[in-house]
């Protein structure tokens, strides 16, 4: 009995992943739509959308668990590689929230289990679907002619599309480009239909483990030669009005693609990054440097410069878990942006303390830009250092720059949830006293902690107050010194 866990690392389907990225793109667009002003709510209601490094940091769990050994990144969609392990090993049951897992070829044993259906509390309950059984109750040879006329139309009578089913043109291109997915020899080739589980992991025994699904999909495409690999960018929770943040960091990670490209011996000239830009998502070509040896300086300047910020924040004492959240800032936010951040939205930031604005929403994001694209690198380097012999011409520059970036947190630890607080050991006042410090050393000036808008408004209030005040006087002496002239009238009558 094989127990494994697969996560797919995608090829291809750039249509629907650029489709289901502006789905969700939209989604935040609509949040800031309803919160106009200045005001945002924890973003609940996007759901997994605000997690948007989720799926690395499942990985990275799962790598540090019990089960490292049972999960396994696989080149191209993990449905193939599940329905290819289940047919070689025929009592195999298949965890998945795709119902797609029901159309492949199976064993009358296999059965196929959807986590919606899954019931854990108080009596765990487990239901679970045998797609031979569901086939011959329907008089079908296949789901897939099912599928493909329940897609074209999901409105239709489940009857009616039995019959339609019965009678599909095997032969027609639309139904042949439906179903070329799911049959063996397709899009991968040799993988379903596999005699023997382990020969299936033998083969995913090569793919690098230890990285990223979008790094890994990277290396991937390198290898193939793909000539302007892409990079599908996480969607962030972002003020879509503002510029991406993920421009925040775009010299790290080119300097990232740069140092893969170069180990495998690939030679694109571009990456294509996936990412938000105003209000949709678009491509944006990033060009390498070439040759090798701008490389080799950028490394050196990198290394120098993390080196120095490193022994600066050190020396200040302070706590293990504020070093690289303080590295990201001190390094790429603070020099990159066009306006410093108050010291108080700051210090929020690093205490995960919420602040109901869409500057604070902007900073995260900007925050989290950084620090992923510091894990590129830290990847990036790994595999590099692994490769025998590595074809980066000096291995020690290599080997220092990986030795300051080694000791990085993990997602869970290092990366925010909104509205998530978690506890930090750096007092308020510690970060108050550290943080000007690190904007001199940038030579940023410290901004004022008085909003400008919200002081003018206060001012223009007090203005107000004090002529409404004095007007009041003003009528008030007018009063009094007319009763006063009125009793002296009367005496001077008498």
């Amino acid at each position: 009995m094989y127990i494994r866990s697969l996560i797919f690392r995608p090829r291809g389907c750039i249509e629907e992943r650029i489709s289901r990225q502006n789905q969700n793109n939209q989604r935040v667009k609509l949040l800031r739509s309803c919160y106009a002003a200045s005001a945002c709510p924890v973003p609940i209601s996007l759901g997994s959308v605000s997690y948007s490094f989720l799926a690395p940091a499942l990985r990275e769990s799962l790598s540090n668990s019990k089960f490292s050994q049972a999960t396994w990144v696989v080149p191209g969609e993990a449905d193939e590689w599940c329905a290819s392990c289940a047919y070689a090993a025929p009592r195999s049951v298949i965890f998945s929230s795709d119902s797609d897992m029901l159309l492949y070829e199976y064993h009358a044993e296999t059965r196929i289990m959807f986590f919606n259906d899954i019931e854990l509390m108080t009596e765990p309950e487990f239901k679970g679907y045998s797609p031979a059984h569901m086939t011959q109750n329907l008089g079908l040879t296949s789901l897939v002619p099912f599928a493909y006329y329940l897609m074209q139309d999901k409105h239709q009578l489940f009857n009616s599309l039995v019959e339609r089913a019965k009678d599909v043109d095997v032969e027609s291109k639309d139904y042949i480009d439906f179903s070329r997915r799911y049959g063996p020899g397709t899009s991968e080739p040799d993988i379903l239909h596999e005699n023997e589980v382990p020969v299936i992991f033998e083969r995913l025994s090569k793919i690098p483990q230890n990285l990223d699904v979008r790094v890994s999909e990277l290396v991937d495409q390198l290898q193939n030669n793909i000539s302007s690999p892409a990079f599908y960018l996480p969607l962030l929770v972002e003020d879509p009005n503002s510029a991406s943040a993920w421009n925040v960091g775009q010299d790290i990670r080119i300097l990232a693609y740069s140092l893969l490209s170069c180990s495998i011996q690939a030679q694109p000239q571009t990456v294509r990054e996936y990412l938000r830009k105003a209000q949709t998502i678009t491509t944006q070509h990033l060009t390498l440097p070439n040759p090798p040896s701008i490389l080799t300086t950028s490394i050196t300047n990198l290394d120098t410069l993390l080196r120095t910020s490193l022994s600066i924040i050190r020396a200040r004492q302070t706590p293990p878990e504020l070093t690289f959240p303080l590295l990201s800032i001190f390094v790429i936010l603070l020099p990159s942006l066009p306006s410093p951040p108050k010291i108080s939205l700051l210090i929020r930031l690093l205490h995960a303390d919420y602040e109901k604005t869409w500057d604070f929403v902007h900073l995260t994001a900007r925050y989290h830009a950084i620090l992923y694209s510091l894990r590129i690198l830290k990847q990036s380097l790994s595999l590099a250092l692994s490769l025998t012999p590595s074809t980066f011409p000096d291995q020690e520059q290599l080997s220092q720059l990986h030795e300051l970036l080694v000791d990085m947190p993990s997602i869970e630890e290092l990366f925010l949830v909104p509205g998530q607080a978690k506890v930090v050991s750096g007092n308020e006042e510690r970060l108050r006293r550290l943080l000007p410090e690190m904007y001199r050393e940038c030579g940023v000036e410290v901004p004022s902690e008085v909003d400008k808008k919200k002081a003018k408004k206060r001012g223009r209030e007090a203005e107000r107050k004090e002529r409404r005040k004095r007007e009041k006087e003003k009528e008030g002496g007018a009063k009094d010194g007319k009763a006063e002239w009125n009793v002296f009238d009367v005496l001077g009558g008498g």
